[in-house]
């Protein structure tokens, strides 16, 4: 199997910010596959979701050293999303997907990187505001303890998560932060929640890419190229994040993944 240097260099771009941010898996990854390789956006999807578990599993170590990962809100996530995962799954490989037609895809895609570049933003605005606050009165709306509430809605989104994500590759590390933000603003550092996302990620990106495996649709040869570039970047990544502006760097990546899902809707 050879490598292809190109596909790997776009590897190292996207596992650079994949380790500093936790997020680029599908929202970087899937456009430049797309818009730069012209590879066909069911194996986009296919081996991005692949490259994703992988390179963030070379990402994880270095944030399980500083005990960055809050496992009980994980488990919440995976609560709702695995289920929902293996739901997709079921359906890739009965073919349901493949009726799905290609340009209702390449706009879905395209319209989830422009939100993700709109939450980037968001996030960065939510950082400053009393969240625990907001989130408190919207739990007393529904007649629910705040902590129960939290629960409740955590399982929810991780199972929209599991939906989106299975379907597009798209979605684990913004809105998944987002998510986390307005949920655990309070009880998590900006580093938890970058590490307690990227675990979240990884097994939910390997079973939504399991069902894409049997489908027939991950290309070994550019997956392989990929990781031979995001591994060793990803590393890299996590380590700087530690003293990172990271502010500034979601500021430059949003702008970038704007620009690119407008390319991809139209």
């Amino acid at each position: 199997m050879m490598i292809d240097w190109t596909f790997s260099l776009a590897g190292a771009v996207t596992g650079l910010v994949i380790g500093l941010t936790g997020i680029g898996g599908g929202a970087l990854m899937a456009p430049i596959l797309l818009l730069i390789f012209d590879v066909s956006i069911l194996t986009v999807v296919a081996v991005d979701l692949w490259f994703a578990a992988i390179t963030k599993m070379a990402a994880i170590g270095i944030y399980t050293t500083y005990k960055h990962i809050d496992w009980t809100v994980t488990k919440r996530l995976w609560l709702g999303s695995i289920p929902l995962s293996l739901l997709m799954i079921a359906a890739i490989s009965n073919g349901h997907i493949s009726k799905l037609a290609e340009p209702l895809l390449y706009k879905g895609l395209g319209s989830l990187v422009l939100l993700t570049s709109a939450g980037l933003l968001i996030s960065e605005r939510l950082k400053k505001k009393d969240i625990t606050l907001s989130f408190s009165g919207f739990a007393n709306k529904i007649s629910l303890d705040p902590d129960k509430a939290r629960i409740v809605i955590t399982v929810i989104a991780g199972g929209i998560l599991g939906v989106i994500v299975t379907l597009t590759s798209v979605g684990a590390g913004v809105f998944g932060t987002l998510i986390l933000i307005y949920l655990y603003s309070s009880s998590m550092t900006p580093h938890n929640i970058v590490a307690t996302d990227i675990l979240h990620a990884i097994p939910l990106a390997v079973l939504a890419g399991i069902g894409y495996l049997i489908y027939g649709k991950v290309d070994g040869t550019i997956l392989l190229s990929l990781l031979v570039g995001s591994i060793p970047a990803a590393i890299l990544g996590a380590s700087l994040a530690q003293k990172t502006n990271q502010k500034r760097l979601k500021i430059a990546i949003a702008a970038i993944m704007f620009l690119t899902g407008l390319k991809l809707i139209l």
